[in-house]
């Protein structure tokens, strides 16, 4: 039997390629190490309904942020603002995730450059 042969057989009598146990296991594994559930992630439909100070906050982070965080194989999100306290809360995912220079990133970095753009910010604290 050839190779050709072979994987005809093969679909023939399996009719499939991946075995789907495979498949739920890496889903459900994928939906574990994601803390914000997708139905809470920010969405251009969400966006409209933030404060604005929110949508300030996700557009620094979005352009002076995101972009160097991604250079390194990490993400960053916006997940809350509490006006009150002054306490921006972001999740750091991706290669930034468990790393001890994401501290640096967001006490360093971030926090400098919200001192200056947006004063309203006084600390920055990543949830996971």
């Amino acid at each position: 039997m050839d190779l050709r042969e072979f994987i005809q057989t093969y679909f023939k009598e399996n009719a499939y390629l991946i075995d789907k146990s495979a498949v739920k296991q890496t889903e459900n594994i994928q939906e574990k190490e994601s803390v914000i559930p997708p139905q809470q992630k920010i969405t251009k439909r969400a966006l409209e309904d933030l404060r604005e100070i929110d949508k300030k906050i996700i557009d620094l982070i979005d352009e002076f942020i995101k972009p160097a965080v991604e250079n390194d194989g990490g993400d960053i999100s916006f997940v809350d603002f509490d006006n009150a306290q002054g306490v921006l809360s972001v999740q750091m995912s991706g290669a930034c995730k468990g790393c001890p220079s994401s501290e640096v990133t967001l006490k360093q970095g971030m926090q400098s450059l919200f001192d200056k753009m947006l004063p309203e910010v006084k600390e920055i604290v990543s949830i996971s």
